[in-house]
């Protein structure tokens, strides 16, 4: 095995472990310093039976936090005339496997007359998990376009049994990392 492929191992190994991840993405073209005034836009409707998506509680929590992000950030809810850009968000639930317990990995490198040895040991997780993973995707939408322009999305493990302290402190903190990138 090359020293590469032992390194992508261990890289894929290492990410398998983050709590709480992060994405964002823009479209480059969008003159973001234009933007001064935001409003809600009216998302779809999210046909689904899952009560965690369809829970105007988490919603409420959620516009709460983009509201004093924005505000923070110097942005006005546009209350008169066609606001700058639309903020709109979505929440999803997927399950996963997982795996807890020890990875092993290690490298041995060897010598005897006239040879030489390389092994490489792995070994795998003691149990495996299956759990949800919840995202939150916030999507701003150019106001005089429409189209997308900027979008972010926080993933993580369901926490459960939290209270509604705790999910609000959750919520602030990952709508916070979300626009930490924004604008651009």
């Amino acid at each position: 095995m090359t020293r590469h492929a032992i390194v992508m191992m261990t890289l894929l190994l290492l990410t398998g472990c983050a709590s709480t991840n992060v994405s964002r993405d823009y479209d480059t073209s969008v003159d973001f310093a234009a933007y001064r005034t935001w409003a809600w836009r009216e998302a779809a409707p999210q046909e689904t039976d899952d009560p965690r998506v369809e829970n105007p509680l988490l919603g409420s929590r959620i516009k709460e936090a983009v509201d004093g992000n924005l505000r923070a950030k110097g942005f006005d809810p546009g209350t008169s005339g066609a606001p700058d850009f639309l903020v709109s968000y979505r929440i999803s639930y997927s399950q996963k496997i997982g795996s807890s317990g020890n990875v092993g990995f290690s490298v041995g490198f060897g010598r005897s007359t006239g040879s030489r040895t390389t092994g490489v040991s792995v070994g795998s997780p003691s149990t495996y998990e299956e759990y949800d993973e919840e995202t939150i995707t916030l999507d701003i939408h150019d106001g005089e376009t429409g189209s997308l322009a900027w979008r972010a999305a926080s993933t993580r493990k369901v926490r459960t049994g939290q209270s509604p302290d705790e999910i609000t402190a959750d919520v602030n903190q990952r709508v916070a990392e979300m626009l930490e990138g924004f604008p651009p």
